[in-house]
């Protein structure tokens, strides 16, 4: 590794921060469960809406997709 490198400096500083440690799995489960759960709520939600009113799926999976890049982004914030 270079002298120039501050990979090692990098890692000293992830490890100070909340999800990097000995508890990472801990503090990782919930944002994974979050996840998972808007997840299926979201294909149940489209396959209840295709089944029901099919003309209405296509700009309701659109407005998802917008919502979901603005959610991003504004995680990004």
């Amino acid at each position: 590794m270079s002298n120039t490198s501050n990979f090692r400096q990098a890692i000293r500083d992830a490890k100070g921060q909340a999800l990097i440690g000995p508890n990472v799995i801990a503090n990782a489960l919930p944002w994974l469960g979050g996840g998972l759960m808007l997840t299926a709520l979201g294909t149940y939600g489209g396959l209840t809406v295709i089944a029901s009113n099919p003309q209405i799926f296509m700009p309701t999976f659109f407005g998802a997709i917008v919502l979901e890049l603005i959610l991003f982004l504004w995680l990004l914030a």
